[in-house]
């Protein structure tokens, strides 16, 4: 489908942009887009020294610049990352979580600084394993906070990995990312205080750190093919 772009002056360029093509443009440019048909776009703002401190972390990079030319290309990765975005904002139940979110931009810096930045030539640092008892100190901050907004940034300085190395460490040993592994905690909790206690299932959806009710009942259905008040009501998991 046609799009008409034009950069810091420069002449107006019309390109075939399809469904999942993607754009980076640099911050407080001089930028001017029009779709010939309607679309729907996302738009994602990254910060440059958050963007900097993963290309220090991750590939030595003490300088970046992302190479941009505001016209549209195609990356799976990142048109994989921006759905799964959307989807999670367009939750109509819960409030975004900030872990999920977290990783996914964390993965997407990844990809802009791997494939559209002067840092792709670069190699990343070596994965190493994560011990055991870093997991159980991780689980341990998890279950601390478990009614707060937990980040990646906040699960990786606990055991003082980079973000992106501690998300590929995480999964890599646990076989879950870290969200994963949290909504689990948190169902764990829930169920256990659901069969323990007289609390109301909304207070024990915020306890257990669920935004409400409903965001508790959604996760424990597709996590756990059970809803709270079956599980109240005395029904034994098939586990």
């Amino acid at each position: 489908m046609g799009r008409e772009t034009r950069l810091a002056g420069s002449r107006i360029r019309t390109v075939d942009a399809h469904a999942g093509s993607c754009e980076i443009v640099p911050a407080g440019a001089d930028y001017w887009a029009r779709w010939h048909n309607h679309k729907e776009v996302a738009v994602f703002s990254v910060e440059s020294d958050w963007l900097s401190k993963i290309a220090q972390q991750e590939v030595g990079a003490t300088r970046l610049e992302l190479e941009v030319d505001a016209l549209p290309f195609v990356s799976d990765r990142i048109r994989q990352i921006a759905q799964m975005l959307r989807s999670e904002f367009m939750q109509p139940h819960h409030e975004p979580s900030s872990l999920y979110t977290d990783s996914l931009l964390t993965l997407l810096g990844m990809e802009l600084i791997r494939n559209h930045s002067s840092a792709a030539a670069r190699p990343e640092r070596r994965q190493r394993r994560m011990p055991k008892k870093t997991i159980d100190k991780v689980t341990q901050y998890m279950r601390s906070e478990i009614g707060t907004a937990i980040t990646v940034e906040s699960l990786a300085d606990v055991v003082g990995y980079s973000a992106n190395h501690f998300l590929k460490c995480f999964k890599a040993e646990t076989g879950q990312t870290p969200h994963k592994f949290l909504v689990n905690l948190r169902l764990d909790l829930a169920q256990e205080l659901l069969t323990t206690t007289k609390s109301s299932i909304t207070d024990i959806a915020f306890k257990a750190g669920f935004s409400s009710q409903t965001h508790l009942t959604s996760a424990m259905t597709k996590e756990r093919s059970v809803t709270p008040g079956q599980l109240r009501r005395g029904l034994v998991l098939d586990q």
